[in-house]
């Protein structure tokens, strides 16, 4: 984990192309019910020809009327963080994530991992990637005795698309292939899906519609009340280099 960050630290220090956006979306609801809903996003990276790296973190926190008393309903926190080195269409990554869940009862979820990426198209206006990484991961969750210990297989599969609209998605595949205690395979299976439409306004600032989808398993595993799935549809504003 030191070793990673201090990568990072290099690398801002080293890079001077550093892209940057910050986006702002949600949703309120009053009438017969009142809701409200924030979602943040922000994205550091820089794309070399050699080394790129991006820190994604992002950020979900919604409340409802509960017979006029407002409650929390969602309290998301998701961030990832990866760099890696090209050798031609060829990378070598290393990937860390962190999770905190008040809808799934997680109170951390950390993992570390390492693996290959290959660029199936690489242009100015269209990148389309898959990688491939092992990741072991940490989970302690608010219920007692639930803590678990797992290795992952992590598929990851990116799209950007820019022009008159921009298109990003970044699909997390997970299941687990070892656990302790042990599980029956589909009990540990990650999801996370995030799919962003934008249209730009100018060079700094966009707007846009997008989807995050989030599941696991292992927490509908522990807790039936719990869904497995969760998604989010919102409006957000972004800001580029900013």
């Amino acid at each position: 984990m030191n070793r990673f960050l201090l990568i990072l630290l290099f690398c801002f220090t080293s890079f001077s192309q550093i892209k940057q956006s910050y986006t702002i979306g949600g949703n309120l609801v009053g009438g017969n019910s009142t809701q409200y809903q924030l979602n943040t996003e922000s994205t550091i990276s820089n794309d070399s020809s050699i080394w790129s790296w991006t820190i994604n973190p992002n950020f979900i926190y919604s409340e409802y009327d509960n017979d006029g008393n407002m409650e929390v309903k969602q309290r998301e926190f998701f961030t990832t963080g990866n760099i890696s080195r090209r050798y031609g269409k060829w990378k070598l990554i290393s990937n860390v994530d962190a999770e905190n869940s008040y809808q799934k009862q997680i109170k951390i979820r950390g993992a570390f991992g390492i693996g290959i990426g290959y660029d199936i198209i690489r242009k100015e206006f269209l990148k389309f990637s898959v990688s491939e990484l092992v990741m072991p991961e940490t989970y302690i969750s608010n219920t007692i005795g639930r803590d678990l210990s797992s290795i992952r297989s992590s598929t990851r599969i990116k799209i950007e698309y820019e022009g008159k609209l921009n298109l990003s998605s970044i699909t997390f595949i997970q299941p687990a292939i070892w656990n302790n205690p042990p599980l029956n395979f589909m009990d540990n299976i990650n999801i996370r899906s995030t799919t962003k439409l934008s249209l730009p306004i100018n060079k700094k600032l966009s707007l846009g519609v997008g989807m995050i989808v989030n599941g696991s398993t292992y927490s509908t595993f522990i807790n039936h009340n719990i869904k497995p799935i969760d998604w989010t549809s919102f409006i957000q504003l972004q800001i580029k280099n900013f």
